[in-house]
This record gives structure tokens, sequence and C-alpha cells, in this order.
């Protein structure tokens, strides 16, 4: 990459509807213009006038801002192949700066500001009249300008953090879901029509019963916090279990999985109704979204702090993995399908950086040892609730959560985490260690180096005043860093994992699940490869499947709230 000749690439892009969201369809926007800028010129072409066909750019270091975006959309229009992107080499400055610091805003504008001292805060555009045409060509000028200066800062400010190796992963990783972008993954459009219909008919019928049973007008808002208040606590006269920051009571979820955990009837039939009112919405997204048959949902690969991708438009993250609903929907996408998943991800990783002794020896000797059964048999409680605790415990659960989740009080919670401290001494060691590093250099570091910078930490564990607000910051900080350990070292062993198989037709990737189509590889060299990543203390295990659906995937749902039988 450092023999390759750099070069600013930026586009601008346009709809018909000229709605900012179609603006950013790849399948429904036209490029208007793009600006190259190199060392000694910049170049704009106004693609009204100048119409022109766009060879991959595999000969030059491409910096972009955001590359997800003007590398797939240039794919598309010109007709890339697979090949010709991954055959790119690129140097995103967007995932750049979140690697350098990932608390920055790290918009174009923001990090011009921050890092080239200009202030573009007031700089638009308008491409509708051809007076202003010339502005609008200006600004994608300044753009790729900007971006060019940045590559230099950056580059630099990677090399001296010790980030160049992972933001190298990285851009491989921009590429590949760039590629799994385009593909798209593919729907059963008339099976998710007769889900959505389904969803929606039992949603009615739920409010229906509900507006009968509580004798409420059809003009009752099931979502309306002064109408639900005014239904649970006058109608029917319970006593709030929260209030909301004006000190009125609360109709919140989590009030309502409160009120359902003690028996309320209504809360129970409220909770479940919302569930189907939200698959249906996300069937009709996803329907609506589908083009010629597939799903293309946009990824940020450092969407979050933690370095795991996000999803938007549609978000697959938020179809549940484990629900009856949820697997519905997830056999609606179809294929030849590889579905891999890593086995306890994090929890192997909390037995390689704690060194806990009893973790160790339960994930060296595979199935032998029920790393959750070990648990229920040292705290003399069932499997479901030792399973409940050693989840809850690797993100920092405290007494309330713990004794909401397992139907307890909180003195039985506190000491349950008390036991399960006990039982694993070296876990709080580690935590308090990562805690007192974070303590000392304002920030944390993943299993590949990623940062997560929390200067609110320095000298935390020093001896001083402070009051409640603060020490409630302090603590949240304290979890935050230890969770970030585990879910960023996850991150990267997940990236790592896609740029060892760039060679296959990846689909989708949400969290530690990776969906492959028409595989070129049998299952036993899936595993093969996820299985030997990295050398950990522990041994890392990946399961995987083939399957025609990727609801298929996936174990016996849990147990849901529509399973659950009410009375009229």
């Amino acid at each position: 990459m450092s023999n390759l000749i750099p070069i600013a690439i930026d586009l601008e892009t346009s709809s018909e509807s000229g709605t900012k969201e179609d603006n950013l369809n790849f399948l429904k926007n036209k490029i208007e213009c793009v600006a190259v800028v190199n060392s000694q010129e910049t170049r704009v072409r106004d693609l009204r006038e100048f119409p022109l066909v766009v060879d991959p750019p595999t000969g030059y270091l491409c910096v972009m801002h955001n590359a997800m975006f003007d590398l797939k959309v240039l794919a598309h229009h010109y007709k890339w192949s697979e090949e010709d992107i991954m055959n790119c080499h690129i140097f995103d400055t967007y995932v750049a700066a979140r690697l350098i610091d990932e608390n920055d805003d790290c918009g174009l504008k923001d990090l011009a500001k921050k890092y080239l001292g200009k202030d573009r805060s007031g700089d638009t555009f308008k491409i509708k009249s051809s007076e202003t045409r010339e502005n609008f060509l200006d600004y994608c000028k300044r753009d790729a300008e900007d971006t060019f200066s940045l590559f230099s800062i950056f580059k630099k400010e990677l090399e001296n953090q010790g980030l160049l190796e992972l933001f190298n992963l990285e851009m491989e990783v921009v590429k590949k879901m760039i590629c799994a972008e385009l593909r798209g993954v593919r729907l059963d459009i008339p099976k998710m029509e007769r889900l959505q219909k389904r969803f929606a008919k039992n949603r009615d019928k739920l409010r229906r019963c509900f507006l009968t049973k509580y004798l409420l007008s059809e003009d009752f808002n099931m979502n309306s916090p002064k109408q639900l208040q005014k239904l649970f606590f006058q109608q029917l006269e319970l006593t709030p279990k929260k209030t909301t920051l004006k000190g009125s009571p609360s109709t919140s979820a989590a009030a309502l999985e409160e009120m359902a955990l003690e028996g309320v009837d209504a809360a129970r039939w409220l909770l479940t109704f919302r569930k189907y009112e939200m698959v249906e919405r996300q069937t009709v997204k996803l329907i609506e979204s589908a083009h010629e048959g597939r799903v293309h949902p946009n990824f940020n690969i450092v969407g979050t702090e933690s370095g795991r991708f996000s999803c938007a438009r549609p978000n697959l993250q938020q179809i549940a993995g484990k629900s009856t609903m949820g697997i519905a929907i997830r056999n609606c996408f179809i294929g030849d399908l590889v579905v891999a998943d890593f086995d306890n991800i994090e929890m192997r990783l909390l037995a390689h950086f704690s060194q806990e002794p009893k973790l160790l020896q339960a994930y060296k000797q595979g199935e032998e040892i029920d790393v959750h059964q070990q648990t229920a048999d040292l705290l003399k409680i069932s499997r479901s609730s030792a399973k409940t605790i050693n989840f809850g415990i690797l993100y920092g659960i405290g007494k309330r959560k713990l004794a909401q989740s397992l139907k307890i009080d909180e003195d039985e919670a506190q000491e349950l985490i008390n036991s399960w401290n006990r039982n694993y001494p070296m876990v709080q060691r580690w935590k308090d260690k990562v805690i007192y590093e974070a303590s000392l250099r304002g920030y944390v570091t993943s299993l590949s180096g990623r940062r997560r910078h929390v200067p609110e930490l320095i000298g935390c564990l020093t001896f001083q005043k402070r009051d409640r607000d603060q020490l409630r910051l302090l603590y949240g900080l304290q979890r935050e860093v230890v969770n970030f350990v585990l879910q960023g070292s996850s991150a990267d062993l997940t990236k790592k994992a896609l740029v060892e198989l760039k060679d296959e037709n990846l689909v989708c990737t949400i969290h530690d699940e990776f969906i492959w189509e028409n595989p070129k590889r049998s299952v036993e060299e899936f595993e093969a490869i996820l299985n030997n990543l990295v050398d950990l203390s522990v041994p890392i295990t990946c399961t995987v499947q083939r399957v025609k659906s990727w609801g298929l995937a996936k174990s016996k749902p849990k147990k849901e709230l529509q399973n659950v039988q009410f009375v009229v």
C-alpha cells in the first residue's frame, strides 16, 4: 500500500424522490458528480454534462470518507465485479477517525474543523437549478480536498498509536461488506407476506380483546403513556413500579415487565400486543426494502464503540434469534446457506483474559464440562439461573436487575453475586486490573489493539469526595471498559473470520453470527478455519450448519409471552 499513489475520491448522489433515504440508496440513486484529488490537482466531473465509464482504480490508493458508501455506489453503477472491489486499495478516513478516537464526531465537516482548522458548518449546496450547479460542484471538490488532507494526518496517527495493522484489517472488511451489501440476502417474499398478515391478525385480535376486557373505547391508544397511566393507576388502581423523570407513574417497557412478572394481566396483554406490533412492522419494512427478491441491508463496520457492526435500512440485528416470531421471520431468508455462530465467545474470552482456573478447565475440556452447569453446582441453583448469572456478571449486572431476572429478592441476588465472585476470584481481579489500567492511561484495548478512550477514568481510583451522580457515572464507565475488552475482542475475531473467508459469498453478519451463500467449502472446512483464528488459552469453537433458511440454524425457540394463555 505504501508504494501506491494516493488519490482522494468523493461523489455526490441524488434520486428522483430527492429524499435523503433514497439519495443514499444505491438501488435508487444516481451519481451527479465525482471529484478526484491527488498531490498536484483536483478534477471534478459533472456527470450531467460528461457521462463516463469508470474502471476500478486498482493501481491507486483510494482515499475516501465513508468508503462503504462511495465505493459501493461506484461499483453498482459501473458494474464492477466482486473481484474488482476486492482488488481495490482503500484508505477510509471515517474508519481511521473512529479508530483514533471513537468518541469524536466523525463527519467530514467535524474532522475538517478539528484537524484542518476549517469551519464548514454553513457549507451547503442545492442541485435543482443550473444557477447553483457550480456551487454544488465546488462542494464536492472541497469534500475531496479535505479527505485528501486528512489522509496523511490519520496515517501518521494510526502508526503512532500502533493501529495500522488493525486499520488494514478493517479496510479488507469494508470491501467484503460492500460485496455482501451489493449481493443481498434472498427473501421468500410470499412467505413473508403471509407472516405479516398473521402477525397483523394476531395484533388486531389482541387489541380487540384488550379493549373488551377493560371496557375501553375504540379510540384508545395502546401506546399512549397518558391513556395507559389512566388505565393502570386510576381504573385498575395499581401501584406504580417506576416513575418518569417528571415524577409521573411510568408505563415504560421495564415498568410493564415488572408488573407482568407480578401477574398483572393487563401488562402481559400489552407487552404481547407490542411484540406483535413490532414484528409486524419488521416484516413490512423487509418486504418494502426487498429489491428483485433480495434484501440489501446497510452495515457500518465501526458503528459501535466496541467495533461491532451496526445495521440499518433494514436492521437485521433487531430480528430475534431465539424467539418463536423471530425465527419465523428468519425462516423467510432462504438459499443454500452456511450459518456459523461462535460458541459462548465472550465467556471464552473472559476465561482467556482472567486466567480463572475453573473457567480455563471447563473450556479446555470442551463439552465434558458445561460451564453453566458448573456454576449451577457451585451456587446450588438451576442451570438456567446459572446461565443468567454467568452472562449477567460478564456485563456487570447489579443486584436489582438480577433479582428481576430471577424473580428473587435483592438480598438473595446480592448473595448470589458474592458467591459467584468467591468461586471465580480471578475474574474480579482481572476486572480490577482493567479499571486500573484505564485510570492510568485513559483507555483500554481489545485483543487486536482496538482502543476505548475513557479520559474521565484517569485518576478514578484516587480518593476524593464525589456526589451520587459522579459515582453513578464513574461506576458506569468502569463497567463499560470491562465490557469493551470482551466485546471489542469478539468484534476483532468476527472481522478476522470475514477476511480469512473473503473468497466465500458473505450475505450477512449479525454480532457473532455469519451467513454465507452457495459455499465453496464444506462445513468441516469452515469449522477448521473458524476454530483456529487465534491462539488463546482456551479453544474457540464455532457451530457451523448448512441449511435452506436462516431460521433453521437456530435451536428451539424460547417460550414467549404470546404462548401464555390469557382469560378474557
